[in-house]
């Protein structure tokens, strides 16, 4: 479902049933089929305050019903291009928690150019990125990408991976 009550703003619900067969291999000799039911409903707001900047914020809620896992994840994004400089931002914190790898929720991400990011976000943690683009001339064009997504059991952070990315283009 879309509602666009304005050109400023956009609200999304998405909701998602499947049902799927696996085979169980733990057994010795004929494999047992497990059937696993995934029920997920995603919310989306994108509301773009001025022409140049943009807030989107989404929610998704993941359950697998036949081995009882749980699964949110909670994101805000702040999209910003400066008009007097060629200059863009794009900004994420994203919040998540699920039970397992069965309740995996995977989040889209603005990346480079010819280029995608969809991380698979599974266990308890955070992950945020700052991308900047920036176009010193007509035919240039610079583009660095920094996330880190943080895991952590209870109070504390238990893994840590950091990723950059760059990219330069020059056409003539």
């Amino acid at each position: 479902i879309r509602f666009l009550p304005s050109e400023k703003l956009i609200l999304e619900a998405i909701y998602h049933y499947q049902f799927s067969i696996l085979d169980n291999d733990q057994e010795n000799g004929i494999h047992k089929q497990d059937k696993f039911v995934t029920k997920s409903a995603k919310v989306s707001l994108r509301y773009d305050l001025y022409e140049n900047l943009s807030f989107i914020s989404r929610s998704d809620i993941k359950m697998v019903t036949s081995t009882g896992s749980r699964g949110f994840l909670l994101c805000q994004d702040i999209n910003y291009r400066f008009r007097r400089i060629p200059f863009s931002v794009w900004v994420r914190y994203c919040l998540f928690d699920t039970s397992d790898w069965d309740s995996r929720i995977y989040a889209y991400e603005n990346d480079l150019l010819y280029s995608y990011s969809i991380p698979a976000l599974s266990g308890d943690g955070s992950r945020s990125y700052i991308m900047l683009q920036y176009k010193p001339g007509k035919f240039t064009e610079v583009r660095i990408k920094y996330a880190v997504t943080s895991l952590s059991s209870g109070d504390r952070i238990t893994k840590k991976s950091d990723e950059i990315k760059m990219q330069i283009r020059v056409w003539f």
